[in-house]
C-alpha cells in the first residue's frame, strides 16, 4: 500500500504497523483470544485476536521505532533483571536505574503518537491537536526530546496478589480522564500502567516522581489491580454489556 508515511511524510511503501506493539498480544492469543470493550456503551464486547494494526509508517521510520520499541519489551519482560532496589520507605515502590532514557521516552512517545493518528475504533477518544501531534512527530523523528515532564508518563506495576505474578495477559483499550489543565491518558499492556500527562505532569503529580528521568531511574509502584481504578471501572461496563445483551462473546 503506497501512502503518506505519519512520520517522515513521505509518500512511501507503507507498513502494517501496531499501535501497541504485537508482542503484548502474543500471550492473549495462545490462551484464546481477548475481550475488547469500550467506553461506548451501545458497542458490543468482543472476542478478538487483532492486535490493533493500521498503515501507518514507511519501512525506514517502522524500523526506526523498532529500535526503542524492543528495547522497552525487553525491559518488561524481565523488570527486575534491570538494576532495581525497593524504595527504604516503601517496599511497594520499586526504584529501576540505568535505563536508557533515550529510547524508554522515545517508545513512550511512539506510543501516544500512534494512538492520537490512528484511525481504528478502538482509539476514538485519543485526539492530540495538530499542534501537539507535530511536536511529538519531531521528537520521534530527530530524537530531540521535550522536557522530561513534558508527555510524561508514569508508570505503576500492576500485580496479580493472588497469584504473585505481573498482570501481563491483559490488553486495555485506552481511555483518557479530562483534567482542569490538561488531560491523563490511560494504557494498560505488559504487566504496567502507562499514564501518558498532556501536555505535562502537574507539580502534585510530579512529586510522585513515578515517571522515568534523566538519569535513568524510574520509581514504580507495586499494585493489585484489583485497585486501580481505570481497570477495575470497565469491567462494569462488560457485565452491563452481557446483561443487556450487547455481547459478541
Amino acid at each position: 500500500m503506497i501512502g503518506k508515511c505519519k512520520l517522515c511524510n513521505k509518500s512511501e511503501e507503507l507498513q502494517n504497523s501496531h499501535i501497541i506493539p504485537n508482542y503484548f498480544f502474543k500471550r492473549l492469543k495462545r490462551n484464546g483470544s481477548a475481550i475488547q470493550t469500550e467506553v461506548t456503551v451501545g458497542i458490543p464486547n468482543i472476542k478478538t485476536q487483532d492486535s490493533w494494526s493500521e498503515y501507518l509508517f514507511c519501512k525506514n521510520c517502522e524500523q526506526h521505532i523498532n529500535k526503542f520499541e524492543k528495547y522497552v519489551i525487553s525491559f518488561t519482560k524481565h523488570p527486575f533483571n534491570v538494576k532495581s532496589t525497593a524504595d527504604s520507605k516503601d517496599n511497594n515502590i520499586v526504584q529501576f536505574s540505568n535505563l536508557d532514557y533515550e529510547r524508554f521516552r522515545l517508545f513512550q512517545l511512539s506510543l501516544l503518537f500512534r494512538a492520537a493518528i490512528a484511525s481504528g475504533r478502538e482509539w476514538a477518544t485519543i485526539k492530540l491537536s495538530k499542534t501537539k501531534k507535530e511536536e511529538i512527530r519531531l521528537s520521534i523523528l530527530t530524537k530531540k526530546l521535550p522536557d522530561e515532564l513534558r508527555y510524561a508518563c508514569q508508570m505503576k506495576i500492576l500485580w496479580d496478589f493472588k497469584n504473585n505474578t505481573p498482570l501481563d495477559t491483559i490488553v486495555m483499550i485506552p481511555i483518557k480522564k479530562i483534567l482542569t489543565r490538561g488531560e491523563i491518558i490511560y494504557f494498560v499492556f505488559g504487566g504496567f500502567a502507562w499514564e501518558f500527562f498532556v501536555p505535562k505532569l502537574s507539580r502534585k503529580t510530579e512529586k510522585d516522581n513515578y515517571f522515568i528521568r534523566t538519569d535513568g531511574t524510574l520509581l514504580s509502584p507495586i499494585m493489585d489491580y484489583l485497585s486501580y481504578k481505570p481497570l477495575i471501572e470497565l469491567l462494569p461496563l462488560i457485565f452491563l454489556k452481557e446483561k443487556i445483551g450487547l455481547t459478541k462473546l
